[in-house]
Parts: structure tokens; sequence; C-alpha cells
């Protein structure tokens, strides 16, 4: 597999905006005419086919492999390894889950059917044969009264999580709208809920990430289907109080977020709200926000009916998708509610 090629966001010139364009127009066309010339090659790989998500899928890497986790057509967990067979995990969900690696413990988190979030852990990690590996019973984190009047989060949106070295961050949307945040500590103890200041409202799941410069980066879906970030400096508990719109997205689901070690970058992915393309760019740590420019949006010649997932990994950021019963410009079929992804496409 052979990530495209990259180049950074503020060395992108307008030349590359016109192939950009280009491509996308390409890809529009191919989409929905239903056909594709066949002279290209995707970087797309495909997940277990006989696998099945009505949802956006989650990935995160975790000693030396990459996992996904999907809420299956069942409303149940399902996760695989490697691309590998899809494994039942259970429980019941009306949204896509969250999967992340916390002080080298792999967490699962799903919103319950009342609005209350559960959370499970890899049990037996060391297990060679990743068909075998099991989960922990699900530990309830209770949401309700999260925004008042005995309200709990939206059972239909899914939470963000995001790993600091000693606080896993949890982000979810409550059933007013309001992006609301809580801690989970090394001792597994649980914060309260607070609001994410800035009084953002937004109609779909929120996204989270942390990275090396002590920065929690949050993003939500505007009501102007924009994109706005908010940080929090969590070293001292500092918030930024206010959203910062990023440029050029335009979006009707979840955004989402990945730190990209490789290259100390942020990515930042979304479904475009007119073409339904899978677009990604990459913007700057809080460090040098202020001062620099954000990336131009990249698209990835894919369509989904459901938000990508960005993941970090070693060599950069990982995207995975839900196909929609489409051929790209290559000819390449994307089957309806299979997972596909790319590894290390920032990097």
């Amino acid at each position: 597999m052979t990530a495209p090629p990259h180049t950074t966001p503020h060395r992108r010139a307008t030349a590359r905006l016109a192939t950009l364009v280009a491509v996308l127009l390409t890809a529009f066309a191919a989409v929905f005419a239903g056909t594709a010339p066949a002279d290209a090659v995707t970087p797309w790989q495909e997940a277990d086919h006989n696998a099945s998500t009505p949802d956006s899928p989650a990935m995160a890497y975790y000693r030396g492999s990459n996992v996904e986790a999907i809420r299956g057509q069942d409303n149940a967990l399902w996760f695989n390894v490697d691309g590998g067979p899809f494994n039942r995990i259970g429980g019941v969900t009306y949204a896509a889950p969250a999967i992340t690696v916390f002080r080298d413990e792999l967490w699962l988190f799903q919103t319950g059917q009342n609005g209350d979030l559960w959370a499970q852990t890899l049990a037996n990690p060391n297990e060679p044969n990743h068909r075998r590996w099991y989960w922990s019973s699900p530990i309830q984190f209770r949401t309700q009264n999260i925004g008042g009047s005995g309200s709990a989060v939206r059972n239909n949106l899914s939470p963000a999580i995001a790993a600091s070295p000693d606080l896993l961050f949890i982000v979810a949307v409550g059933a007013n709208e309001r992006i609301y945040q809580a801690t989970m500590g090394i001792n597994r103890n649980f914060s309260p809920w607070s609001e994410v200041p800035g009084g953002a409202r937004t109609e779909s799941a929120a996204a989270a990430a942390t990275s090396p410069d002590s920065r929690l980066t949050v993003l939500h879906r505007g009501t102007d289907n924009r994109i706005y970030r908010q940080g929090l400096y969590y070293r001292y508990w500092q918030w930024d109080n206010n959203w910062q719109q990023i440029r050029n997205t335009n979006t009707n689901a979840a955004p989402s977020i990945a730190y990209n070690g490789h290259e100390n970058l942020m990515a930042v992915g979304w479904r475009d709200a007119n073409s339904g393309q899978v677009l990604t760019c990459e913007t700057l740590t809080y460090a040098a926000e202020a001062t620099a420019p954000q990336g131009v949006p990249r698209g990835n010649n894919v369509a989904s009916p459901s938000a990508p997932r960005l993941d970090s990994e070693p060599g950069g950021v990982g995207v995975t998708i839900r196909g929609g019963n489409f051929y790209d410009v290559g000819g390449h079929y994307f089957r309806n509610n299979v997972i596909y992804y790319i590894h290390n496409y920032y990097g």
C-alpha cells in the first residue's frame, strides 16, 4: 500500500488547488454516474467485507496493530485487528464507538440507550491470537443532568476520547446540543461534567485529540456547517474560551481530528456537505496556530454516507471510512456499509 504524496500546508500553492478541483470534479462525475475509468490504483484497503456498519468506523494503533471498532447492523459493538475478520463484542448502542489507547490500555467507549456512556478495556492484550481477544465488563459513566433538567448526552451521537499521559478526556454532546467534557484519571476516577466554554451548539458528534504541547483540541460542526476548534491547555487547565473557525470547511456530519507525530501537525477530516466527498487538511498545533495558515482541503477521491475518522499512527495519520456503493476515479468499487482505510495517509 502506498500513501499519497504529502506536502505541508504552508507550501501548497495555487496549482495544487487547481489540481484538487480537477480531481474532485472527476470524482463527482464518477460517483454520480456509477461508472469510472480503470487506469488508477486506489490506496484504500477494504476490511472484512462480511462486516457492515450504519455509522462511522473507529480505529486505533495498539501494540503494533491497527484495531477497528464499529457499530454493527445489529447495534452491537464489533472489532477487528489489521483488517481481519470482525468479532462481536456485544452491547447495544445507536451511535458509532470511540477507541483509543490510554496508559497502554486499549479503551472502547460507546453511548448507551439511555444516554449514559459505557467503557471497556481489552482484557487479554498479550494473547497472540487476536480472535481470542476479549473485553472487560463495561464501566458505566453517568451523564444525567449533564445539561440540566435531568438530561443526558444524545444517545445517537458518538463520544470523543483523547488521551494525555495522566488523563483520558471524554467529550460528548448533550441533549441540549451543547458540548461537555469530563476526564478519567489513572485510577479510573471520573470527574464531573462541565460545558466546554464558548457556548457552541452542534447536531453532530464532537471530536477531540491531544498533542505533546499539553493541548486538548476539540472540534465541532457549527449550525452553519462550518468546523470550529477550541483548545484546552491542560497543564494549567486554561481554555481558549472562544471557538475558531477552520477555513474551507463545509460539512453536515461530525468532524474528526488526530495528531500527526510524524510532522508535529494536527490533521482534520470531514465529509463535504454538498458532495459527500471525504476531505482532509493539516493545521498546526496550538503553539504556532496564531501566525500560520491552515491547510488547503485535500480530496481522497471517495465519498461516504458517514463522517470519516482519523487516528494517530507511528508513521502519520490514518483515515477510516464507511463505503457508500460507488466507484472511485480508478474504477474501484466501494461496497455499501463496508469499512475502508488508509494507514499513514499523512506521513
